[in-house]
């Protein structure tokens, strides 16, 4: 018996250790994104006759899930690069906190802490990117399978394509989120009431909120609130979305007002930075310079390989969940039952 619980340790173990180096490959992925995107951008004929000299006239935004433009006039390439710099400020700022740093946290997951990958936020960030694209693996096939489509978008130049996209964290996080969530959530369960408390509250709504039984319930609702005019918005702005899109928008809306109430502010826009320009760097990348099709993981061995490390980290992940909930199911029940041997009710 003390044999078998060994060799299931082990294998826990061996499980645990596997999950680390899989979170820490694809951490080191992220951080290679960062120069491939500003090459595909500033050292490529990705756009053809847009460059990252072409002048934009205005720079949307939403407003409570309804777009608004904002007039100027940058560059594609200077408003690029001031995002591109703005995600590597907020990369490193999660890669460094709040309670362990990225490395302390990989190190607790392979000892077995509960607690560690909470303690990092970009730990965080990239569990749930790997769970959010199983997730939306699962809805598409079951949608497939009754015939909905999920559509696509298309833009006529690849080079406006991927600054749309590479803004998209920025524009729709400050709109769905902020002002869906964090705005509420300062008016109704703020702890201190104050100018500073105010802004402090939008950056990280948990902080500053109180977080109990009734609470818990109502922030709940605002999350579900926000991610389903996420959901919709893609349909009624998304320009090529269709019906099938909603579910997966309303998921992934979900996780990041999650994220975003129980870790901050740039952990949502880290979250989101990674399904857009994580993913589609790589695309671009591989397919400026070896010319692999930017969209398609099968035949772009880059997004393939980020496509599978994704896919089994989520798998893992959810796995990792329900034992821990049916461990604690257990755990539970055999209190109950040494309560009543005892005769104790």
């Amino acid at each position: 018996m003390v044999q078998v619980l060994h060799g299931k340790s082990f294998l826990w173990r061996l499980l645990l250790v596997f999950y680390a180096a899989l979170v820490g490959v694809l951490f080191g992925f992220m951080v290679l994104a960062y120069p491939f995107g500003a090459y595909v951008v500033f050292n490529t004929e990705l756009g053809s006759t847009i460059t990252h000299e072409f002048p934009l006239e205005s720079f949307y935004v939403f407003f409570a899930g309804i777009p608004m433009d904002l007039q100027t006039n940058l560059q594609l390439g200077e408003l690029f690069i001031a995002l591109w710099c703005f995600y590597l400020l907020f990369f490193t700022m999660l890669m460094l906190g709040p309670k362990r740093n990225m490395l302390q946290s990989l190190i607790g997951t392979i000892n077995g802490e509960e607690e560690s990958s909470k303690g990092n936020s970009l730990h965080m960030v990239i569990v749930w990117l790997a769970v959010l694209l199983v997730i939306s693996k699962a809805l598409e096939i079951i949608q497939q399978s009754f015939g909905v489509s999920t559509g696509s978008i298309e833009f006529p130049n690849p080079l406006i394509q991927f600054f749309n996209i590479t803004a998209a964290p920025v524009r729709e996080e400050l709109g769905f989120r902020v002002i869906l969530i964090g705005i509420p959530a300062y008016l109704i369960f703020a702890t201190r009431r104050s100018v500073a408390d105010f802004f402090k509250t939008l950056w990280y709504p948990s902080k500053y909120t109180r977080f109990d039984q009734y609470s818990r319930r109502n922030v709940y609702g605002l999350i579900t609130i926000s991610a389903i005019l996420f959901g919709l918005a893609h349909l009624f702005y998304g320009g090529g979305w269709s019906y099938g899109k909603i579910p997966q928008a309303m998921v992934g809306g979900w996780i990041l007002g999650w994220l975003y109430y129980r870790y901050g502010l740039h952990a949502a826009i880290l979250l989101h930075w990674s399904t857009n320009y994580f993913i589609f760097s790589y695309g671009y990348f591989g397919n400026t310079v070896w010319g692999f099709p930017w969209d398609d993981a099968t035949n772009n061995p880059l997004l393939g390989s980020i496509d599978f490390l994704l896919t089994v980290t989520g798998i893992i992940a959810i796995g990792i969940f329900f034992q821990k909930r049916i461990s604690d199911y257990l755990a539970i029940k055999r209190q109950q039952n040494s309560f009543k041997d005892t005769g104790i009710r």
